[in-house]
């Protein structure tokens, strides 16, 4: 009980503040910075807390992590019910949440009984399903707020791609296509597109991808500078944007961006 209490009092931490909001709507740099670097926040804190239970408690942290993040995604459902602006905040949190431990959900397919029924908690499929859905909604208010969370749903199906059904993996990438295609989108959405770009040309069972999956993705990359390599720079460069220099820090790794500019 307690250790669920503490769970849900971080994912409730780890919400965006309104300067948040206001600032990583308006500048990729800074989005991507906090996101990949420890900025001593209030939601870095709560996030490095969530992802400690779950590591040190195992099997009763994740348990605990699946009923925070449900219970935060039914808050947000409710709140949007009511018609309320600020809904999605709990929502993009929880996504937030459940991708920050996909590495130990994935591992526990393989694992024993107890630990394969404590990630049953967080519903995976059902999870995977809700972003599914939050793609489809679409951005035709292209207001921020739906960015943040449209971008999120792509960052949390990228961050379980070896779990995605083929035909998911596929409309998830079309999705990002189309994210980087647009440079009207709003800036989360379009960073949070690339890295499933990456996340989906990573070496790891993608040769049963569609087609647009494997047009996006293209074959893994390489640190050698080969053909294969320098033709998927080429393609993230010109699904990117030539002018959006954040975002193509944000999709490509170290390796990549030595071929690049070599």
């Amino acid at each position: 009980s307690t250790l669920a209490e503490l769970c849900a009092a971080a994912l409730c931490y780890m919400q965006m503040t309104a300067a948040q909001v206001e600032e990583w709507a308006a500048d990729a740099n800074q989005y991507v910075a906090d996101e990949d670097i420890f900025a001593c926040s209030v939601r870095d804190g709560a996030t490095m807390l969530f992802e400690e239970c779950v590591e040190v408690y195992e099997v009763g942290g994740l348990k605990a992590a699946g009923g925070a993040v449900w219970q935060a995604l039914d808050a947000a459902s409710a709140a949007r019910s009511a018609k309320r602006a600020d809904w999605w905040r709990p929502a993009e949190a929880a996504l937030f949440a459940a991708g920050r431990i996909a590495h130990l959900v994935d591992g526990s397919l393989n694992s024993d009984e107890g630990t394969m029924e404590a990630a049953g908690a967080m519903q995976l499929p059902r999870l995977i399903e809700l972003g599914r859905a939050l793609l489809a909604e679409g951005d035709a208010s292209g207001d921020g707020a739906s960015g943040f969370l449209r971008g999120r749903a792509l960052w949390l199906c990228a961050k379980y791609a070896g779990s995605l059904p083929e035909r998911t993996a596929d409309e998830v990438a079309t999705h990002a296509a189309r994210a980087l295609g647009d440079n009207a989108a709003p800036v989360p959405l379009r960073v949070c597109a690339c890295r499933a770009v990456a996340a989906l040309g990573a070496p790891l069972g993608r040769d049963g991808l569609g087609p647009a999956a494997r047009d996006v993705a293209g074959p893994p990359m390489r640190r050698e500078g080969g053909g294969d390599a320098r033709r998927r720079v080429r393609r993230l460069r010109v699904r990117a944007a030539r002018d959006a220099d954040p975002l193509r820090q944000a999709v490509l790794p170290p390796a990549a961006r030595e071929i690049e500019g070599n």
